[in-house]
């Protein structure tokens, strides 16, 4: 069980297809700051080290509304 261990209840993910994204609609620093390189690996390692047992992720702001409705659709399902 995770009686005792940390829970991190804000935590963004960053995927292969939110970096496309990122790419062609919003350049190198959206919302005015840079996007860090992001892995499963280095965040369960970050996790390790911090004694976090579970996180709940969720995509990093910006959203993906700068794209039209049927690509913004087939990005956020993947």
């Amino acid at each position: 069980m995770f009686y005792n261990q940390k829970v991190d209840f804000h935590s963004h993910f960053l995927s292969p297809t939110y970096y496309e994204y990122l790419n062609k609609y919003e350049g190198t620093t959206p919302d005015d700051f840079p996007t860090p390189k992001w892995s499963e690996e280095s965040h369960i390692e970050l996790m390790d080290k911090l004694g976090i047992a579970f996180a709940f992720i969720s995509v990093s702001s910006p959203n993906l509304s700068k794209a039209d409705k049927e690509t913004e659709i087939k990005m956020v399902r993947q």
